[in-house]
């Protein structure tokens, strides 16, 4: 895993800002915390059935997520 560039952390500062303010500080604090996975284009973020156990912000491109709900 690898450690947040400061553009990608200037634009996660910005989207956290938008839902709660957030000092400089209190950020810096936040983002040791948090590494930045790559993936190769097509590959899986989950497989089927797999549960999401954590939270994941896409910095750039798109991802395509879709959920069958059963009746």
């Amino acid at each position: 895993m690898k450690m947040l560039k400061a553009s990608e952390q200037d634009m996660l500062y910005s989207f956290f800002e938008q839902v709660y303010p957030l000092t400089k500080g209190d950020f810096k604090n936040i983002v040791k915390y948090i590494k930045k996975k790559e993936y190769e284009k097509g590959e899986l973020v989950l497989n089927i059935d797999q549960i999401e156990n954590k939270t994941s912000f896409i910095l750039k491109e798109i991802i395509h997520q879709l959920v069958i709900i059963d009746n």
